[in-house]
């Protein structure tokens, strides 16, 4: 699966994970579960097996006291905290990605619109 850095789509900044990619889903899907679990606090997503960052995207997904959502920084590395609930809504809402689509066209999902920066799933890169 893709992870790309989108500054200036139609929904304005957009970390968007692409591509029909059941193992990827399902490796996110579980680190998801493991941040709303407790079993991490943090992890960098462009690092796990079957996540292929596009470009320079650096992304780190931390579990949080809070949700502030997806952040970029200074240099250009993002830092998406959510707490353990809405991580375990997260793990929830990429169920779906995990098998082969069933219906032609773009599948997609906004997994996480808290902060200023928008992060979505879809089966290509568009939505």
């Amino acid at each position: 699966m893709n992870l790309e850095y989108l500054r200036d789509s139609a929904d304005g900044p957009v970390l968007l994970f692409h591509g029909e990619d059941p193992a990827g889903a399902t490796t996110l899907l579980r680190t998801f579960e493991a941040l709303a679990s407790g079993d991490l606090t943090k992890v960098a997503l462009h690092e796990l097996t079957g996540i292929d960052a596009v470009g320079r995207c650096r992304v780190t997904a931390v579990a949080g006291s809070r949700s502030p959502g997806a952040h970029i920084s200074a240099d250009e590395s993002i830092r998406w905290t959510l707490e353990n609930l809405r991580w375990e809504e997260v793990a929830l809402l990429m169920e779906p990605f995990t098998a082969r689509a069933k219906k032609p066209g773009v599948q997609f999902q906004y997994l996480s619109d808290e902060g200023p920066t928008t992060v979505i799933v879809s089966t290509q890169k568009t939505w």
